[in-house]
């Protein structure tokens, strides 16, 4: 099971039950009375007062969860291999609201809700390294490059025909009402 714990008082909440066969894979994230737990087989959005399943969503292997309290929209990421895949779904029911989940190139550094889109860096890391010897070096200590994507929040798909690439990694990213400031 998966434990939540009161930050004030440290007295458990609540443990949510979760099967042996599809354990908790990546970070959770509260919205409401909502608690939405990523697994390897699925995502489960499990309610806070009562612990009973609300709804599960077919999104396997999710690294992590970022709620919009908003807009009430939940956004799924996936690490496959060096890159990620990113999907929405809906906070009520867990229907996917994108017909497939949009891939991007490297692995997520930052993330931003702005009313034009999803903001998205990722950090496409090289190490000049090839093989399993070059991925191991690439998560440790390789350089590369960071990419920023504005992802149309309707439907997934990148706003800008060209998205910015860097030559070294983003570590300041910031956004403003009319635009994104990011320094390498």
């Amino acid at each position: 099971g998966v434990g939540l714990y009161d930050l004030k008082t440290g007295k458990l909440v609540r443990i949510f039950e979760r099967k042996t066969s599809n354990p908790m894979v990546g970070k959770p994230d509260i919205m409401g009375d909502n608690i939405i737990i990523p697994g390897v087989k699925n995502i489960q959005c499990y309610s806070i007062s009562s612990g009973t399943v609300k709804w599960t969503s077919d999104v396997k292997n999710t690294t992590s969860i970022l709620s919009n309290e908003l807009t009430k929209e939940i956004y799924a990421f996936r690490t496959k291999g060096t890159n990620t895949v990113v999907y929405k779904i809906n906070a009520t029911s867990g229907n996917s609201l994108w017909p497939e989940g949009n891939k991007l190139k490297g692995a997520i550094n930052n993330i931003k809700f702005t009313d034009h889109g999803l903001a998205i860096v990722t950090n496409i890391l090289s190490s000049g390294k090839k093989g399993l010897v070059g991925k191991i070096a690439n998560k440790t200590k390789g350089s590369g490059t960071s990419k920023v994507y504005l992802l149309d929040q309707n439907s997934g798909a990148d706003l800008w025909e060209k998205s910015p690439k860097t030559k070294g990694i983003i570590n300041h990213f910031y956004v403003e009402n009319d635009g994104i400031i990011f320094g390498v």
